[in-house]
């Protein structure tokens, strides 16, 4: 649950340092590829820590604490979600989980880490992390002002700054297809009371010997995993107790740690760990007062969306609580850094645009295989694809002529699309196909001819497809030789894009998630103990 205290600036390497100029972005990742197997494990404790403590003081106090807690959690409205929603699949549920930080000052709220929990008809849970940086066609939305936003090319943490809970939910939905049935969110500002209340938080920090140097309001300052200006972290190495403003800090810090964002992500797990070890181990629950002070402070930490409470909340925790070996799957949806025939400013450093900064880039096959087995039919889906679905091709790359070429490439491929003029927007790197309710079949035979482009349902649409090109467009996929027969005979039959006949296969670009660490990224860190972190 990663906290963005301030707009972090990028960093190039020099005779050895990491050197940042003055208000440009640092990468997500700088490594790319996959997160490693061993933070997605961490991320299990991290995820139950606040809700777990909700089930062991319901155990203490009884249902009358949780009726009390219940009251003191913040209430986030939830809009009009629309008309075409995945279908909701009997005996399973769905919880999106969020950290924001949304302290005054910051002028509005972030969330820098989103999780799906999928709890399965079979008892088993998946937990599903969506990287921050994600590329991805945001919904339209209306803002606080009133005015509205048509579909653009944006990052997946912007959702909740433009549009509120009901566009990330909405974003999550068209992405996935996947039926979001709750949502929580958790402020790690709060944590700064919870650990005052349990009496500070034992942390184990392990030494790095690298140092980050980037400037910062007009002033050179250097950062270490011990020692941080910008977050005002200081302690270790070795084992500290930390509360506070210091607790605040240690969970907010980048700068110094390996990764920037992973690094701090993973502070953040460990330090959540380590909470709900205080509150289980140190007598905290036997106190009247303090599991008094600890439920106001929790309370204060949670937010739930409409239609959820502490009841579900708990049902989640339990879950968490109870699996096996083998009945927790946990999972990243696949991104890389862009390349630059993805469109890359910067590829050494993962930059995409200057608008954008740092992105991440995903292959929809990989998305397919991670959300598929959860996913429901949207509502009056049409799984055979019949009948005649309206295809507009819109310009999204500001290039003349792109949008009649396709038309007519289509057309040779007995696929009959219209040309749908300009996109709203002309900054398109990726290209995209978007949906109506009923036509995710045709939009699928799309993406057989165009396996780079990543698909997004939208219920604006009605009952229609959209192909929006992107600057990165290089043409459809080359269709397959045809087979010779002794003695050089072609053989009739066999159409479909190479390699891509079907879009859960590899694309005909080589963009799988397993081969795109850009060249000159940095190497992974080495993994800190598993008692300590950096």
């Amino acid at each position: 649950m990663s906290l963005s205290a301030v707009l972090p600036p990028k960093v190039r390497v020099r005779g050895g340092t990491r050197v940042a100029d003055d208000g440009r972005k640092m990468p997500f990742d700088l490594r790319g590829g996959r997160p490693r197997q061993t933070v997605a494990r961490r991320l299990t404790v991290a995820v139950a820590a606040l809700t777990s403590a909700v089930i062991v003081m319901g155990a203490v106090g009884g249902w009358g604490a949780l009726t009390y807690f219940d009251a003191r959690t913040h209430r986030a409205a939830i809009g009009d979600l629309g008309a075409n929603r995945p279908a909701a699949r009997e005996g399973a549920k769905n919880f999106l989980l969020v950290g924001t930080d949304d302290r005054p000052g910051l002028g509005g709220m972030r969330s820098d880490t989103t999780i799906l929990a999928h709890l399965g008809e079979d008892g088993k849970v998946t937990l599903i992390s969506f990287p921050r940086d994600t590329l991805v066609v945001m919904p339209a939305y209306t803002d606080s002002a009133g005015k509205i936003h048509p579909p653009s090319e944006e990052k997946f943490n912007s959702a909740i700054a433009n549009g509120g809970v009901t566009l990330l939910i909405k974003l999550v939905e068209a992405l996935t297809r996947v039926r979001i049935d709750h949502y929580i969110s958790v402020n790690l500002a709060g944590f700064k009371a919870i650990t005052e209340v349990i009496g500070g938080v034992d942390v184990c920090i392990t030494e790095r010997n690298v140092s980050e140097r980037f400037k910062y309001e007009g002033k050179w300052v250097t950062s270490s995993n011990t020692n941080d200006p910008m977050s005002g972290f200081r302690g270790g190495p070795g084992h500290i107790q930390i509360s506070g403003d210091q607790a605040l800090a240690f969970v907010r810090q980048r700068y110094g740690l390996p990764g920037y964002d992973i690094g701090r992500t993973k502070r953040q797990q460990y330090f959540l760990s380590r909470i709900l070890a205080k509150v289980r181990e140190d007598g905290v629950l036997t106190s009247p007062t303090r599991v008094s002070g600890l439920l106001s402070a929790v309370g204060n930490a949670l937010t739930y969306g409409e239609g959820t409470s502490t009841k579900d909340v708990t049902q989640l925790a339990s879950r968490l609580q109870g699996v096996s070996n083998g009945s927790l799957g946990l999972q990243t949806l696949p991104t890389h850094a862009p390349t630059k025939a993805e469109g890359a400013i910067d590829e050494a450093n993962g930059e995409f645009t200057k608008r954008l900064g740092a992105a991440q880039l995903y292959n929809q096959s990989d998305l397919d295989a991670v959300f598929g087995p959860f996913a429901g039919a949207g509502e009056g889906d049409d799984a055979a694809g019949g009948g005649d679905v309206p295809i507009s091709v819109l310009n999204g790359s500001g290039t003349a002529g792109v949008v009649a070429k396709v038309v007519r490439d289509l057309g040779t491929r007995g696929i009959s699309a219209d040309s749908g003029g300009n996109a709203a927007y002309n900054n398109y790197k990726a290209t995209w196909i978007r949906y109506g309710a009923g036509t995710e079949a045709t939009a699928r035979k799309l993406l057989s001819q165009i396996p780079t482009a990543r698909l997004m349902a939208d219920d604006d649409l009605d009952g229609g497809v959209q192909v929006i090109v992107g600057s990165t467009y290089k043409g459809l996929a080359d269709l397959p030789a045809p087979a010779q027969a002794p003695g050089g005979q072609a053989l009739a039959g066999g159409t479909g894009a190479t390699g891509s006949a079907s879009p859960d296969g590899p694309s005909a670009s080589g963009n799988s998630a397993a081969a795109t660490q850009p060249a000159g990224s940095a190497a992974p860190a080495p993994e800190a103990p598993t008692d300590c972190v950096y």
